[in-house]
């Protein structure tokens, strides 16, 4: 960083500018108070530098797809957030890191950034949504060159204990989470159902966690 012009005062102060850009970083403000442009004498001027992230960044590529908004003839899903944990592989599987994204369907797969993850470490990944099933890889998962993936769409045994269910067979297999644990207690039974139908008769619709939709496949399944 450097001054224009001899005798700006280049650095004269210096203050966060909080995150600007949003990629989670704060971003700094300088002040060179003599700055001179045009003859105006000490004018000002100030500059805003974008910080960087540091280079320990660690990508995960997720193929993923939700059951309940999974579509079967037309081969789409619904987007929706999901949040992606990275879990140490040993007892007591402790969380290390977290990442959200919107997942497209078992067709478009997902970057997911996390910056406390090792290369070279396995982590155990916990798929994690609003009213569906929590999900984690059968197996860990290692970053080679700061990049992994896993592609949970493909087959159920990517998931531990096979915890999908096949939502489409043409043109290709697609496995999905199960729909349904609406109240996020690690099931899907009656008080799912019983929390949906109390919002039913609430009349709450649009973007709310007990999707009708979702029990009704939970439902079809009993």
């Amino acid at each position: 960083m450097t001054a224009e012009h001899s005798g700006d005062e280049f650095g004269y102060s210096v203050s966060s500018a909080g995150d600007l850009n949003g990629d989670g970083y704060d971003d700094v403000i300088i002040g060179a108070p003599r700055f001179e442009n045009s003859g105006l004498t000490s004018q000002g001027k100030a500059y805003i530098y974008l910080s960087s992230p540091p280079d320990n960044r660690k990508n995960l590529f997720l193929f993923g797809a939700i059951q309940g908004l999974y579509d079967p003839v037309l081969d789409t899903e619904i987007p929706d957030t999901i949040k992606v944990y990275l879990r140490n592989s040993t007892s007591p599987f402790a969380r290390v890191d977290s990442s959200k994204n919107i997942l497209l369907g078992p067709g478009t797969g997902q970057y997911f950034l996390f910056r406390n993850a090792q290369n070279g470490i396995p982590y155990y990944i916990e798929v994690t949504h609003r009213n569906a099933l929590s999900t984690w890889s059968a197996t860990p998962v290692s970053f080679v060159n700061s990049d992994a993936s896993i592609a949970f769409s493909v087959d159920a045994n990517y998931a531990y204990g096979n915890n999908q269910i096949q939502v489409d067979n043409s043109p290709y297999n697609v496995f999905a989470f199960y729909s349904g644990d609406v109240n996020q207690d690690g099931t899907i039974d009656a008080s799912d159902l019983s929390d949906t139908d109390n919002d039913a008769f609430a009349g709450l619709s649009g973007y709310v966690d007990r999707m009708l939709r979702e029990i009704i496949l939970w439902m079809q399944r009993m």
